[in-house]
Formats: structure tokens, sequence, C-alpha cells
């Protein structure tokens, strides 16, 4: 998404641009607090007000150095894996999340019991992949943008906000990226999303029914 033709975001929603729209970043993104902070600062330099406009599933996944380092070092010239992956740690987070390890943006509302799992994240990485990451530093990066997060209260339960959205009438866009190509059953495998990304998983990770969806937009990108 644009602004003023000059910025792309990969995280926030698109409607983010329009002042008159509540933007969620939902269950089944993984949440790089970094990426996601980057991206508010050009909001916050564009002078657009977004208090009360952003939201974020307590469910959706958190994305640490350790996941970010594991997905570049299985993809690089060493192991000679080229998978297209961003490099950005959404696959190595999503292998956290299957394995039952994985953090949660929610687990950030009990610091003590966030920094356990966090360490133990952090060991079961480390002793596969051989990571190395500062945990004091990344710990202290993670508490400051904690207590933003939580001070603007955007850390929600977005499956109840949505539900009350639907009942009292209102329009709801679900955006998403990729398409039946890069669908990990159904795509080209192995070159394909970590996850499922077909039309009929909105179900699954929002309360919405086949017929609350009224028509669907599919875009393709010119290289």
């Amino acid at each position: 998404m644009c602004i003023r033709d000059r910025y792309t975001f990969n995280l926030l929603p698109v409607g983010v641009k329009h002042q008159n729209c509540i933007n969620i970043v939902g269950n089944g993104c993984a949440v790089n607090l970094n990426s996601l902070f980057e991206e508010l600062d050009i909001l916050s330099e564009q002078e657009m007000n977004i208090s009360g406009r952003i939201l974020i599933s307590e469910r959706s996944s958190l994305t640490t150095q350790a996941e970010v380092q594991m997905e570049q070092s299985q993809e690089s010239k060493a192991t000679k894996v080229y998978l297209g992956s961003t490099r950005k740690g959404v696959a190595a987070t999503n292998i956290s999340k299957a394995s039952r390890y994985g953090l949660r943006i929610g687990d950030l509302k009990n610091w003590e019991n966030f920094k356990h799992k966090y360490h133990v994240l952090y060991q079961q990485i480390h002793d596969v992949h051989k990571v190395d990451v500062n945990t004091q530093v990344e710990l202290m990066d993670i508490k400051r943008q904690r207590q933003y997060l939580l001070e603007n209260n955007m850390i929600v339960n977005t499956l109840q906000y949505i539900r009350d959205a639907l009942q009292q009438d209102k329009r709801i866009l679900c955006q998403g990226a990729g398409g039946i190509g890069l669908d990990i059953d159904q795509g080209t495998y192995p070159f394909t999303f970590s996850v499922g990304c077909q039309l009929s998983l909105i179900h699954i990770s929002e309360p919405t029914r086949l017929l609350s969806i009224s028509y669907a937009v599919f875009c393709l990108k010119k290289k």
C-alpha cells in the first residue's frame, strides 16, 4: 500500500490510508514488531491520525530475531536452497506455532510469562539451528514496544470484535496475499507459502460465514 506514491507497507492493512477505517492485523499474521513500528513511524511522519484505528489480534504470532535468523540460514548460499522466501522469519514463525512453542501477541499482556516463553522458544531454535541473538537487547526492545501497544489498546480479541461488527452490519474487507499457486497444499510446492492461502480460510481465521462474503477481488502483480 502506497501513501503519496512513496511508501509501501507489508504488514499494515490498506485501510490505514482512510481515516474512517478500523484496521485489524488478524489471527493468521506473523507480526515482526520491528517491522510494525517502522511502518507506524512512516504513518507518523505523514502526520496521519492512527489513534484507535489499528488493532492487532491477540492470537497473531510474534516473530523474533531467532526465527528471522533461522529462516535466513535455511535459505542461503551455504545450503544452496532457494525457495523464494522473504527471509523475514514468517515461515520460521509458522514452524514455531505448529510446534506449540511459538509466541503470540497476546502473550505480551503478561510480561513475566512472556519472558519465560521467549527463552523457551529461543533455546529450542538455538539448539537446532545454532542461531545467535542478544536476547537481553531484544527483550528490552520488545518491552518498549509492548508498552506502546498496551497504552494504545492495540492488542484485542479480534474474533469478538469482528463478530460484533458483523452483527452491526458493518462492511468488512479481508485483505490477504498470495493465491492458490502459493498455497502449501494446492500450490507449486515447495515454492509456496508456509500456510494455506485459499479464500475459504477466511472462515477459519475470522468468525465469518460463507453468506457473509459479498464478493472477492483478485489482483495480479505484473513483473
